[in-house]
């Protein structure tokens, strides 16, 4: 049975139920960014990826349309590097994106369902809890929150993810947030917060984050994980289910086990770039503690080349974030004459801040050399649909303002 790529296009609230008739019909979804037809210039997204992925189908509210890939004409299958989906695929889900094109990610139904069990399992949900669903369905994070609800035997109670007030109505069981909306939560200065298990991921959050969530009552699980792993497969540094991690050589994190992607949609099938015998190895640096707990570094292509010097952004965004009255930072390299790369921090703050200060500050945190060359108080981190943060934005924002 030749297997057909379904591209949705509608409201989280409708999302659940095209996905299961798609997957009655043993076709498979890709799960394209929401946005009113009203409003052209945030459409343009999915636009893209149905351009880029080539889907068969496209359900949006008015209807199926048949995107006729299976024609006669010369482009009917799409481009010659197009392959066709692997064998039990599920759903195509496309990266974050956040420091270049995204790619297509192919996650077999035997993968999800390996994911949802370690994850329902490790939270310690019992049938009937609610799971409330506050982050995108075009990524995997989103996806997970449906899919552990169904495990439970219910509906996610659906929140807007840009709105703290509806978010702390909320009257869910559990629920997953993303560091910028924590924060957002936190914000409130709630003296009590709804959930038993908030599941935080998506990124870095600092301790301050989580010591203010776990003081208002939530046990706070952090995740760690990738599109490639379904979504989080190590939870509070630790591999759930039958998930692997090991560190290779050059500080990489690897990860193996059965909820591992199948390979990129135009890459062939079943290949899976980077992965040897059964391991992924990702782009994140890390390592094990004495316990075996995994500790990640950041990402190895947020290293800056500056002044000669192979310098992590991770521990200057880390530093600049424990300074009081800094709610949240990013730290980028950009072209220099002098150094090759300056290091450049963006900081958001909820009072006025001395950057001199600032700067004693991290210096005293940091070895020599390491600290920021240029400060930008900005009032906001522009972040993916994830909330994590846009690099390429984050360049522009720096060049705009030098």
């Amino acid at each position: 049975m030749t297997r057909r790529l379904v591209a949705l296009h509608v409201p989280n609230e409708a999302f659940g139920a095209h996905l299961r008739r798609v997957w009655e019909t043993g076709d498979a979804v890709l799960p394209l960014p929401w946005s009113s037809s009203q409003i052209p210039a945030a459409a343009r997204p999915a636009q893209d990826l149905v351009s880029a992925l080539w889907p068969d189908d496209l359900v949006d509210e008015t209807g199926v349309l048949d995107l006729c890939r299976d024609g006669d004409g010369p482009d009917a299958d799409g481009p010659a590097s197009h392959k066709r989906l692997v064998s039990d695929c599920a759903l195509v889900v496309t990266t974050s994106g956040s420091t270049g094109a995204p790619k297509g990610v192919m996650l077999t139904h035997a993968a999800l369902a390996a994911s949802t069990r370690a994850s329902v399992e490790y939270l310690a949900a019992a049938h009937g809890d609610r799971f409330a669903l506050a982050l995108p369905l075009h990524h995997v994070a989103g996806i997970q929150v449906l899919l552990r609800s169904w495990r439970s035997g219910t509906e996610p109670e659906y929140l807007p993810a840009d709105d703290p007030a509806a978010i702390t109505a909320s009257q869910a069981t559990h629920i997953s947030l993303v560091p910028t909306q924590a924060e957002q939560v936190l914000a409130r200065q709630p003296e009590w917060l709804p959930w038993t298990t908030i599941l935080l991921g998506g990124g870095p959050a600092s301790a301050q984050t989580i010591v203010g969530l776990h003081a208002a009552g939530p046990r706070v699980v952090t995740s760690y994980g990738m599109t490639e792993t379904c979504g989080g497969c190590v939870y509070d540094g630790v591999p759930i289910g039958q998930a692997k991690v090991r560190i290779e050589r050059n500080g990489r994190i690897a990860i193996a086990g059965p909820m591992m992607f199948s390979g990129y949609l135009d890459s062939g099938q079943g290949s899976s770039p980077g992965s040897c015998n059964g391991w992924f190895t990702s782009n994140d640096l890390g390592e094990l503690d004495d316990q075996g707990r995994l500790r990640v570094h950041g990402r190895a292509d947020d290293i800056i080349v500056s002044g000669g010097e192979n310098i992590p952004a991770s521990p200057i965004a880390q530093a600049v974030r424990s300074y009081p009255g800094v709610t949240d930072a990013a730290v980028i390299g950009v072209p220099d004459r002098r150094w090759g790369y300056a290091i450049v921090a963006f900081v958001v703050s909820n009072r006025e801040i001395d950057p001199d200060a600032l700067l004693t500050h991290v210096r005293a945190a940091l070895p020599r050399g390491h600290s920021p060359k240029r400060l930008l108080f900005v009032d906001a981190i522009p972040t993916t649909g994830l909330g994590k943060p846009d690099r390429q934005a984050l360049e522009t924002l720096a060049t705009s303002r030098h």
